[in-house]
């Protein structure tokens, strides 16, 4: 990690790990759906709504980043 991100040391860089793994496992589940939510998920009004495991995880693994580094 420090290879790509230099100013990601120690702390901050167990801290970035951290958030990642939370954020990885809490959008996995959340992608994982049952038929039920499958069904609601195709309805106009929560299409939206619809989690997107790469976009989401990739968006908050970037403001993780931005967040860590601005500290």
């Amino acid at each position: 990690m420090s290879r790509i991100y230099p100013w990601f040391l120690g702390e901050k860089a167990f801290k970035l790990l951290t958030l990642t793994h939370a954020a990885t496992t809490n959008y996995w589940s959340a992608a994982t759906q049952n038929d039920v939510l499958k069904k609601i998920y195709q309805q106009d009004e929560f299409k939206k709504l619809k989690p997107n495991f790469e976009k989401d995880l990739s968006t908050s693994i970037e403001r993780f980043i931005k967040g860590l580094k601005a500290s």
